[in-house]
């Protein structure tokens, strides 16, 4: 085969180029440290790189956005939760202080401990309120609305709630109360009408309801309850604390459903719904405990409570964590229906004192009949005595439901916490990942500059070497030879 000048010409200048793109891609590999520009360099490569970019990327959501907003909310929550037990655990001093001195308490005393106890109740609702960046913390996906009622407002609600055996209560009433503004008293035996006896209760979780009967169901079996109302005292109210066997007094003023000795005796499980449209300031939001919930002023029904709307956050790889403490974690109706109960029966045990007062304000007048006042004496005394033993007896029994509250909260601090401990021990194990896919990537497309500085030399060699040689060759033609 015969070749030709303009053949090795060709074939130099082929070559020659090849030396110089190889000269381009190092001297672009220098400058830019990556192995390929295009995908088209090493396809290989090019593929690999975007698998480890995708997970790098979403390590960085994970590890910059999520855990970390994840440990904000947890932070404030614990601190809201903290601050919850703290206020707790000064409530329980307060029941133990006073309940500890029994009958020897004055009203004075029962009086400043009970401020105490209303003001340390207030704050703990209070802190249900907490909330992160607008966010209320503890009303699952509602966090635009806060836990309790800011202001005093009416909005009507039907609220369903189900009870079983085990929520009746014991409690004590004293009937026959002296009243002596009423001028149809039976004086006769007015001693003897005073008396404490026990009654059978189911609390609802609000008081001052609307006076429309609740909607009731016993084991399956409708009931409908009467209602009475205890607004007037005296007669009525004593009524209303003692049904027939087989019936249900429904108190919308307490939010209280007396019951007869047959049902209290037979029931094991109620559903109530019961409806209440006045709102006092601190009051806990219906919306937020009991999934069915409606409001009829604003045409909404909640079909589900806080305590079933759990927020969690994807915080790796196939991983999600719950980040929200629900409200009935914390903050119960029963802390401010016990506190309110308490209130009304110091306050009763007050004016029953100044009933006292009264009397023995009478017995210096020459115009009273002596025999009358000494007998209603006798009966505030007996009512009195029956007022401090219920107060007392009630205060006793709040040391337990204190303990209680202050050990359901310690809970959910232990929860927040552990939680807490959860990010750490996630965002450290993303921490070590991000770092093992990141030289994995520089790996993949990074240069190694000392070897690429030497491949560079090497081609700027051979390049200069290949003109040396094609111009020796461009010198001869094949005259040289003939």
């Amino acid at each position: 085969m015969r070749v030709t000048t303009s053949m090795m010409m060709e074939s130099s200048k082929y070559n020659l180029m090849a030396n110089k793109a190889m000269q381009d891609r190092l001297y672009t590999q220098g400058s830019t440290h990556k192995k390929i520009i295009r995908p088209s360099d090493d396809p290989v490569i090019a593929i690999r790189a975007l698998r480890l970019r995708g997970t790098l990327n979403e390590l960085t959501q994970y590890l910059e956005r999520n855990v970390e907003d994840a440990d904000a909310w947890l932070d404030v929550t614990h601190d809201a939760v903290k601050a919850t037990v703290d206020v707790l655990d000064k409530f329980k001093a307060a029941c133990v202080g006073i309940g500890g001195k029994g009958t020897e308490a004055t009203m004075e005393d029962r009086q400043n401990a009970l401020e105490s106890i209303q003001a340390l109740r207030d704050q703990i609702y209070d802190n249900g309120n907490a909330d992160y960046s607008g966010r209320t913390l503890f009303t699952g996906y509602r966090t635009g609305t806060a836990l309790s009622f800011k202001e005093e407002t009416t909005d009507h609600y039907k609220i369903p709630v189900s009870f079983t055996a085990e929520d009746i209560e014991q409690i004590d009433y004293i009937q026959g109360k002296l009243d002596l503004n009423n001028p149809s008293q039976d004086w006769d035996d007015i001693v003897g009408i005073v008396d404490m006896t026990e009654a059978y209760r189911i609390r609802l979780p609000y008081g001052d309801l609307m006076a429309t009967p609740p909607t009731i169901e016993i084991d399956g079996n409708p009931v409908t309850p009467i209602v009475t109302s205890i607004a007037g005292g005296g007669a009525a109210q004593d009524a209303a604390y003692a049904p027939a066997d087989n019936a249900i007094h429904y108190i919308p003023e307490t939010g209280e459903l007396i019951l007869g000795k047959d049902i209290k005796d037979n029931m094991e499980k109620m559903e109530v719904t019961f409806e209440k449209e006045k709102w006092a300031k601190g009051d806990l939001r219906p919306e937020h405990y009991f999934a069915g919930c409606e409001s009829i002023t604003r045409d909404v029904q909640y079909d589900t409570a806080a305590a079933d709307q759990k927020m969690e956050y994807d915080v790796s790889f196939n991983q999600r964590l719950q980040i929200n403490t629900t409200a009935e974690e914390l903050f119960t109706h029963d802390i401010g229906r016990d506190v309110d109960e308490l209130a009304n029966a110091v306050q009763a045990a007050l004016d029953c004192e100044e009933k006292i007062k009264k009397l023995e304000a009478m017995k210096n007048d020459p115009n009273a009949d002596q025999a009358k006042v000494e007998k209603m004496l006798e009966a505030a005394n007996k009512e009195m005595n029956y007022h401090v033993e219920k107060i007392t007896r009630m205060f006793n029994t709040e040391i337990g439901k204190a303990d209680e509250y202050y050990a359901r909260a310690n809970k959910a601090q232990a929860r927040v916490g552990g939680r807490g401990e959860r990010v750490d021990i996630v965002r450290s194990r993303l921490t070590d990942q991000y770092a093992s896919f990141e030289d994995l990537a520089s790996e993949n497309e990074n240069i190694d500059i000392e070897k690429v500085a030497m491949d560079l030399m090497q081609a700027d060699m051979i390049y200069n070497s290949a003109l040396l040689a094609i111009g020796k060759i461009a010198n001869y033609s094949l005259l040289d030879y003939i």
